[in-house]
């Protein structure tokens, strides 16, 4: 009989192992030789693997939740610091408009005829225009009254007058001008109405 090598004679051993195993366990067969025996799946392994997967799910979904709440946090917070950006001068803007008022008040006072009164007049006529200027430039805009529909927004009515020709509801007369910082009301306009 003719000798085996050292690898021929492996080999031999290893088919001989293969063929005593028992059925359906060659593809469990570990590197060294050895044979492994799968563990049957059992019921607890199952619910556990379940009981995993619905953790998962509902982590995920609180992910998603909380990114979605994140995520609106940020425009709003981004909304409030627009909107302070945009009108948090309006308490300022609101007390210079009293300043208006009095460059208004001075020059209805004025005599215009007089002729010591001109230099005077065109001085306070250019500090005035000099501030609404500057109004104009933070977003301050006048509201049109006279001769508009009435607007309860736009308007605030303290007193009604029948007016022959005018449609009920026409501003006639404006007693304080109103104004809006950047579209937004910050004064409305003191005027009288036409009745029905």
């Amino acid at each position: 009989m003719k000798k085996q090598t050292h690898k021929e004679q492996t080999a031999n051993e290893q088919e001989t192992i293969l063929e005593t195993a028992p059925q359906g366990t060659k593809e469990n067969e570990v590197a060294d030789g050895h044979l492994e025996t799968p563990e049957p799946p059992t019921n607890d392994a199952d619910k556990e693997i379940k009981r995993l997967t619905e953790e998962l799910a509902a982590k995920g979904d609180a992910f998603l939740r909380l990114t979605a709440e994140y995520q609106n946090y940020r425009r709003r917070v981004e909304k409030e610091k627009q909107e302070l950006i945009k009108f948090g001068n309006e308490k300022l803007v609101v007390d210079l408009l009293k300043v208006l008022d009095n460059f208004d008040r001075a020059l209805s006072a004025v005599d215009y005829d007089c002729e010591e009164n001109k230099n005077l007049i065109s001085g306070i006529e250019m500090i005035r225009k000099s501030l609404s200027d500057l109004l104009k430039d933070y977003g301050v805009a006048t509201i049109e009254a006279v001769g508009q529909l009435f607007d309860p927004v736009m308007h605030h009515a303290v007193m009604t007058e029948a007016a022959e020709g005018i449609a009920p509801d026409t501003v006639l007369d404006e007693f304080q001008k109103g104004y809006t910082l950047n579209q937004k009301v910050i004064r409305p306009s003191m005027v009288k109405v036409s009745s029905h």
